[in-house]
């Protein structure tokens, strides 16, 4: 009778320790393997698809926070997010109402060395744009892309387009 306790307590020990040692190696290859796709936290999952479509291109997200650039675009506070990946940071900006063709942006000649760019929504001007460095915008139907990196442009320009 103990034999057999014993022997079921050592087969129970073996088989706790196989399940055991498997669940940490999938843990182990989860931490080293490179993820194909950024986990889009909940509150940007309105955004996931075209999120989903920069990681398809070979960019690799990093951060999303809110931006403050949603009273640009009279967007819902989730909807303006500050993405940075590595080739640096741009604003995505999800238009709810798919109303992209109501946006124009004008470039505005400055002479004191800002790059000021205006805003029109509808043929009427919204807000004007101020920066520091020349800033690319990218716009369709529902999404507009803010950076200031022209390397960064190409990529948002391919997955906009």
């Amino acid at each position: 009778m103990f034999r057999n306790i014993s022997l079921v307590l050592c087969l129970l020990s073996i088989i706790l320790l196989v399940i055991g040692c498997s669940k940490l190696e999938s843990t182990v290859k989860e931490e080293f393997e490179v993820p194909h796709s950024f986990n889009v936290p909940s509150e940007y999952n309105h955004a996931k698809v075209f999120l989903n479509s920069i990681t398809k291109q070979g960019m690799k997200i990093t951060e999303i926070n809110n931006s403050n650039m949603m009273a640009l675009f009279q967007t819902k506070y989730n909807y303006a997010m500050s993405i940075k990946c590595e080739y640096g940071s741009f604003v995505l900006i999800h238009l709810e109402n798919k109303n992209g063709k109501e946006f124009t942006i004008e470039n505005k000649e400055s002479f004191d060395g800002r790059f000021k760019y205006l805003i029109n929504k509808n043929g009427e001007s919204v807000r004007l744009y101020d920066s520091n460095s020349k800033t690319y915008f990218n716009k369709n139907d529902e999404y507009i892309t803010i950076t200031q990196s022209k390397e960064l442009n190409k990529i948002l320009k391919k997955v906009i387009d």
